[in-house]
């Protein structure tokens, strides 16, 4: 499956002479909001990026607008909007040529506050662990990996659905691709690829030539300890960092320490 990079609208630019604003609506329903849309791409704005969110009986849709061309002000375009019978509230930004998102704090996946951080921030800040990285990095993805499998296994779905739904979850979090191989759930060994590791880029400096997922392998055992039963143990038996085309993690039940 092809895959197509995802911008998280929290900050947008555009170049010198244009200008942007950030748009809230709170709409009662899908028609309601289709008929903003078209009162703001009508108006001369131009929608540039955003997402929206169905809460009970409310949709709210957030969008960057570029405002360059706007036929009228923006005071006025949200009166218009303020007037569409089913718009509950409407918000703006006033126009800047750099905008961050202003309406929307703090950030939730489900019920879980989370933060976003740049792949740079995290190499920066794992330079400064004690000595033992990976031992240390693998033991708190464990931990880690535990509480994701104590969060997802309220939701009543087998532990085939599981597997499947941490395999997306993964990518969606932009952790990499990944792909469970040949995975037994009865004995929890299997094999797992993946491709893109975050962890090889966050570390390219710190660890040149070495294995780099140290994090993430600890996050699967600790995933698929709690999903198996079993304290299971994760190997990386091959990784981008020392030059494979792809990182790839040998699953087994760890063996008991003598």
């Amino acid at each position: 499956m092809q895959f197509v990079p995802h911008q998280i609208p929290i900050i947008e630019v555009v170049e010198e002479g244009k200008k942007l604003s950030q748009f809230l609506l709170f709409a009662k329903d899908e028609k309601t909001l289709i008929q903003a849309i078209k009162t703001i791409t009508d108006s001369g704005a131009k929608i540039i990026s955003g997402f929206f969110k169905k809460e009970k009986e409310e949709i709210r849709w957030t969008a960057f607008l570029e405002i360059t061309d706007l036929k009228t002000t923006l005071e006025e375009l949200a009166t218009q909007l303020k007037n569409i019978e089913g718009i509950k509230e409407v918000k703006y930004t006033q126009p800047k040529r750099i905008l961050t998102e202003n309406f929307h704090f703090p950030k939730y996946v489900l019920d879980a506050r989370i933060v976003l951080l740049r792949i740079k921030d995290i190499a920066a800040a794992w330079r400064f662990l004690p000595g033992g990285l990976a031992a240390r990095l693998y033991w708190i993805g464990v931990n880690c990996g535990k509480e994701s499998y104590r969060v997802f296994s309220r939701f009543g779905l087998s532990k085939e659905e599981l597997l499947k739904m941490r395999e997306n979850l993964y990518r969606a979090a932009g952790w990499g691709i990944m792909e469970f191989i040949n995975f037994d759930l009865e004995k929890g060994t299997g094999k797992v690829k993946l491709l893109h590791s975050y962890e090889v880029d966050a570390l390219r400096d710190y660890l040149p030539g070495q294995k780099r997922c140290h994090f993430i392998r600890g996050h699967l055992a600790g995933f698929l300890t709690g999903l198996t039963g079993m304290e299971i143990s994760v190997r990386e038996e091959q990784c981008v960092g020392e030059g494979a085309e792809f990182c790839e993690f040998v699953v087994a039940p760890r063996r008991p320490e003598v």
